[in-house]
C-alpha cells in the first residue's frame, strides 16, 4: 500500500468513524444496511473531496495543454470536474442519509455536526 493510499484510506475511516455512532442504538437491520452503506460512501466522498481540494490548492484550478499541431492553451484543471460531481454526490448522500434515518430521532446532533463541519464541500 502506498503512502497516498493510506492517507486516503485513513481519512475514509476517520469520516465513517464519525458517523457510525449513529447506528448504534438502530433496531431494524434493513434500514441500519442501507444507512452503513450511505456511511460508506458519504465517508469516501468526502475524503476524496479534501484531497481534490488539497490538488488543486497546490496546482491551481486551470492546467497547460499541448495537443501538437498548435493546439496549446489553458483549460480547467480535471480535478475541478469531478470535484463539482462528488460534491453534488455527496451532498445527496447525505440528503438521502438524513431522509432514511428512523422519524422519532429526528435529525442526529452528530449528523448535524458532521454536515456543519463539512459544508463547504
Amino acid at each position: 500500500m502506498t503512502k497516498a493510499e493510506k492517507t486516503r484510506r485513513e481519512r475514509k475511516e476517520k469520516y465513517e468513524n464519525e458517523l457510525l455512532p449513529m447506528l448504534e442504538h438502530m433496531d431494524d437491520a434493513q434500514r441500519k444496511a442501507v444507512l452503513r452503506n450511505l456511511i460508506d460512501k458519504i465517508a469516501y466522498l468526502t475524503a476524496t473531496l479534501y484531497e481534490i481540494e488539497d490538488e488543486t490548492l497546490k496546482r491551481g484550478v486551470t492546467v497547460k495543454y499541448n495537443n501538437g499541431g498548435g493546439q496549446e492553451g489553458t483549460r480547467i484543471h480535471p480535478a475541478v470536474q469531478v470535484y463539482s460531481q462528488y460534491g453534488k454526490l455527496l451532498h445527496a448522500n447525505l440528503r438521502q442519509f438524513r431522509d432514511f434515518l428512523p422519524e422519532e430521532s429526528g435529525e442526529p446532533d452528530e449528523l448535524k455536526a458532521f454536515i456543519a463541519s463539512h459544508d463547504k464541500k
